[in-house]
């Protein structure tokens, strides 16, 4: 008895056999990832957060100590 294998051969196939909207959406698939997982720069320039920058007159409303 053969031996079963769950390999189907795909001789014979090119990139007609495929729709074409499956083509497309693989491309923008593909275009999608490479853009997310590009190196992007971090904005570290050593700025202060933001709550350390509130002038002093306006953080008591801030917190409500005003």
């Amino acid at each position: 008895m053969a031996k079963k294998s769950n390999k189907q051969s795909n001789t014979g196939m090119d990139g007609t056999d495929f729709p074409d909207d499956l083509l497309q959406t693989q491309q923008a698939w593909n275009a999608t990832y490479r853009a997310l997982a590009a190196p992007r720069p971090r904005k570290c320039h050593g700025a202060a957060p933001p709550s350390a920058r509130t002038p002093s007159t306006v953080w008591p409303a801030l917190v409500g100590a005003g």
